[in-house]
């Protein structure tokens, strides 16, 4: 492992961080970043390696969004999917309902409220389903 300063934050970056940044596809950042998530969207867990679809979804998504007053800093951001970072949480801020300013805590809280509207979406996509099946009629 390597000590870095990244965002001027200290952390390590691992061989595989390093040699992502070396592909000239990741900043060295990024990999950091895609490395600390496990390589998976932070709220909903896709695996960004386990298909091209997943892989082009991947996203850095500001926790507490910068125009809530959220800072540009490592742990302000969470690797997201596109559809976490965007259809789901969109620029819903995690602060108005948590106190704690801690990153883990806000990921989790922002797990939850994309679980929220995914249920709400899956409602939707039901009702959908019924019509288009005959099962509801106006």
């Amino acid at each position: 492992m390597i000590n870095v300063h990244i965002n001027n934050q200290q952390g390590y970056m691992s061989d595989v961080s390093e040699n992502l940044a070396k592909t000239g596809k990741w900043h060295v950042n990024t990999a950091w970043l895609f490395e600390r998530a496990g390589y998976k969207c932070e709220y909903c867990d896709l695996d960004f390696l386990g298909s091209v679809a997943n892989y082009k979804s991947f996203q850095i998504d500001h926790i507490i969004p910068l125009s809530k007053g959220g800072e540009d800093i490592n742990d302000n951001k969470a690797v997201s999917c596109k559809t976490c970072n965007w259809d789901l949480k969109s620029r819903w801020n995690p602060a108005v309902v948590c106190d704690s300013r801690d990153r883990s805590v806000l990921v989790d809280t922002v797990r939850q409220h994309v679980k929220e509207r995914e249920r709400f979406y899956l409602d939707e996509m039901q009702t959908m389903k019924d019509i288009v099946n005959g099962r509801i009629q106006n």
